[in-house]
């Protein structure tokens, strides 16, 4: 009798954990409404017209170049680029104020400027203020998916006639883990708003290189 009863609060004990093991997870997942989680990186996180911006990547899908990983920083009217691969290391240096790029090649330790280039990479947003009326045609959906045979929570936002972006975030939370644009699916390695000054400028013993 002692064993049975035993017994019946081990299975009482193991249920009651169950139980509250579920509830945790849905009132993590209901704690986020629909979009919520990736309109904070739209507005908030990584709108460059309130902060600056550091973003560190890995391109896994699409893209049209080879995988690698990316760096990017932004403050005021600069904007740092960096681009690591297998074959390769270079950076640019733009500023968008005096329409001028700086290229760095790490290998060779050199630098060349050039006029003004244009950044071709993920969209950012740069509006600092987006009229309601606007923001009522934007479309915002979620679900979740797999990615390399794991779970995810995302969130998926179309900004007016602009291309859908999708966020996806481990269950239940708001850590963003990857990020995708068209047809471009990104890693996320590290985002944030503290962006060092010396990424902007020429490292010493780097020598120009004339054209």
């Amino acid at each position: 009798m002692a064993r049975k009863s035993t017994f019946i609060k081990i299975l009482s004990i193991i249920a009651a954990a169950a139980f509250i093991s579920v509830v945790g997870t849905l009132s993590a997942e209901a704690a986020y409404k629909p979009g919520e989680r990736a309109m904070k990186i739209w507005h908030d996180d990584l709108n460059v017209s309130k902060q600056a911006i550091f973003l560190k990547f890995k391109m896994l899908e699409g893209g049209g170049g080879e995988e690698g990983t990316t760096t990017m920083a932004l403050k005021g009217s600069l904007m740092y680029l960096d681009i690591l691969s297998g074959t390769s290391h270079m950076s640019t240096i733009t500023d968008s104020g005096a329409k001028t790029t700086t290229i760095l090649m790490h290998e060779e330790k050199m630098y060349m400027k050039m006029p003004h280039q244009q950044f071709n990479g993920p969209r950012l947003n740069d509006s600092k203020d987006v009229p309601e009326a606007e923001k009522a045609k934007w479309v915002v959906s979620s679900g979740k998916d797999k990615i390399n045979g794991r779970t995810y929570d995302y969130d998926k936002i179309k900004v007016g006639e602009g291309e859908e972006q999708i966020y996806y975030f481990d269950e239940g939370t708001d850590k963003w883990r990857y990020w995708k644009t068209g047809d471009t699916l990104m890693e996320i390695i590290e985002y944030g708003n503290k962006v060092s000054e010396d990424l902007f400028k020429i490292p010493n013993g780097y020598t120009k290189m004339e054209i």
